[in-house]
């Protein structure tokens, strides 16, 4: 539950001990009500009443646990601290006061989504900000485009990115390492901040102007292939997670901070390395291969049904990209390629980022042979 203390941090996720033979196991019980008595309004309100409380909104949360480091008691009840200055703090420095973004929110219990476009100062506005806390108290993930977009759009796509804001890397594993190998370059300014998403992992950012999608994209990349960090997330319609709120995904809650080293300095491309040119075509023989591949992989996935909220269709969706990037050998780009008609039966559709990241999980963790699905039968 959340509720103000009349200061700049509420107390959030209030929990109490699970009855039973392990007083210590502290378990989580996650609202959006905003009651200064609120574990007796909580615990005293029926089923039925939740239900209406949460009509419109993403479903609840189940129980998880609460790092200590971030929790106090306070009459018997286990709270967070959440900082409700951080996510307006983050909007006034990683953007203009014009620009537009998306905010979009995601539950990993119930798989629904939501996506806003609106304008950083609407975003900033104590309305909209009760609603995105209100959501994450119920358990959304929130996140935030990490560059500007065109006014009125209803959608993120890369022709309605208008000014990229940043170049951005996704540190998904051992964050320090990846920080301590950019700091020890001569070739790369230090990240202008840095966002931690859970422990040991990080979003970085460089403040930028002057840069085109392409541009952006093909020095991510770059910079993905170097460091080690997440290929899947350069895309210039990435998104991040807005700091001060709770993430959720993991079974670990964590409340995403972010570290700021440099505000003021905004980058040009001359600051930053150039990224190599991109190889030569493949030999025939090689392309004649891929378009195989490519042809079965289609045909393949053609007969596949869609992925549909709320009948395991995150778990379906990854299996079907383990087929197209491991079973059919296939780049990420091209798999890509081959799922969108499939993606746009699936309800709802995922977005472009979300397949790619998938993809790249795929290839990363999937057990099947590479190539298994091109052998001739007998």
């Amino acid at each position: 539950m959340v509720y103000d203390d009349g200061e700049r941090y509420e107390r959030y996720h209030t929990v109490e001990p699970t009855p039973g033979t392990h007083q210590h196991d502290w378990q989580l019980s996650i609202a959006a009500r905003l009651h200064r008595n609120h574990a007796e309004r909580w615990h005293r309100g029926s089923h039925q009443r939740r239900r209406r409380l949460f009509r419109g909104r993403l479903s609840l949360a189940g129980a998880v646990d609460i790092p200590w480091p971030r929790c106090f008691i306070e009459d018997g009840v286990l709270a967070v601290l959440i900082d409700r200055a951080a996510p307006l703090t983050f909007l006034q420095t990683a953007l203009h006061e014009d620009d537009w973004i998306a905010v979009f929110l995601k539950s990993y219990q119930s798989e629904r989504i939501a996506q806003r476009v609106r304008p950083v100062r609407q975003i900033q506005g104590s309305r909209f900000q009760a609603w995105l806390r209100a959501e994450n108290a119920a358990g959304a993930n929130v996140y935030v485009s990490v560059n500007a977009l065109a006014p009125h759009q209803r959608s993120r796509r890369r022709e309605a990115v208008r000014a990229v804001r940043h170049v951005f890397l996704d540190a998904d594993h051992d964050a320090q390492d990846v920080l301590a190998a950019i700091e020890a370059g001569a070739d790369l300014p230090s990240p202008s901040y840095v966002l931690w998403s859970s422990p040991g992992r990080a979003h970085l950012f460089w403040r930028v102007s002057r840069f085109t999608c392409d541009t952006v994209e093909a020095l991510e990349k770059h910079l993905a292939r170097r460091f080690g960090t997440d290929p899947a997330a350069t895309a210039c319609t990435q998104v991040t997670r807005l700091p001060g709120f709770v993430n959720h995904k993991r079974a670990m809650p964590y409340v995403v901070s972010i570290e700021y080293r440099d505000r003021d300095r905004v980058y040009e491309p001359g600051d930053f390395p150039k990224p190599p040119p991109l190889t030569t075509a493949a030999p025939a023989h090689v392309a004649q291969t891929t378009r195989k591949a490519l042809d079965r992989a289609r045909r393949y996935i053609a007969a596949i049904p869609p992925a549909i909220s709320g009948q395991h269709g995150d778990v379906h969706t990854f299996r079907v990209c383990c087929r197209v990037v491991r079973g059919f050998a296939l780049a990420n780009d091209e798999a890509l390629d081959v799922l969108r008609e499939w993606n746009s039966r699936c309800e709802p559709p995922w977005s472009e980022r979300e397949l790619m990241d998938k993809l790249s999980r795929a290839h990363r963790y999937g057990r099947e042979p590479i190539g298994c699905l091109l052998e001739e039968r007998p």
